[in-house]
């Protein structure tokens, strides 16, 4: 009612819900009963997704344009893998950061999807709750100066990713402890 959308992350979010790795069939599967579930609960359609650990491929893209999404926020553009789950991933360095149709062989690259891709915003780092976590509030509201003054010259959307437990952390139980 005050704008924001529910969206989808997934089934279990577990450790076997990597889409980069799983077969086209089983993303296909996976992604229709896990949007089943939020919209018998919420009584709207899901459109937007975000992988777990934002692991997606090519399969992905299709998966989720099958299933009725418009929406995926699973690209992390000119992020560093190292600062991830996703070491080995270089589409990030050569992805655009502005919302595009991805390929459906490359969800990095643009191509002839009808769904869009909208990329976190990053410099190296994501602009995310766990990036301030780790380097704290003075260096985020850098980063968001940073971000926003690129924002204003080039067009760029500004997405900030955070879990539900970074918003409201009293009324979660788990808390991240973060060290180096």
């Amino acid at each position: 009612s005050k704008g924001h959308e529910i969206g989808c992350h997934g089934l279990t979010h577990g450790i076997k819900e990597l889409y980069n790795s799983m077969p086209y069939e089983r993303q296909r599967a996976i992604l229709y009963e896990a949007k089943k579930r939020i919209e018998e609960v919420i009584s709207q359609k899901i459109i937007s997704f975000r992988a777990p650990v934002f692991k997606i491929n090519g399969d992905t893209i299709r998966a989720l344009e099958e299933n009725g999404f418009k929406a995926d926020l699973s690209v992390n553009p000119q992020r560093l893998g190292i600062f991830s789950s996703e070491v080995n991933n270089i589409g990030w360095f050569y992805s655009p950061r502005k919302p595009y149709h991805p390929d459906f062989n490359n969800p990095f690259k643009r191509g002839n999807s009808s769904l869009w891709e909208i990329p976190q915003s990053a410099l190296i780092l994501p602009f995310m709750s766990n990036t301030g976590i780790a380097f704290g509030e003075s260096f985020m509201k850098l980063f968001f100066r940073i971000l926003y003054t690129e924002s204003t010259f080039k067009h760029n959307p500004i997405v900030y990713m955070a879990h539900v437990e970074d918003i409201y952390p009293r009324e979660m139980k788990h808390q991240y402890k973060f060290a180096w």
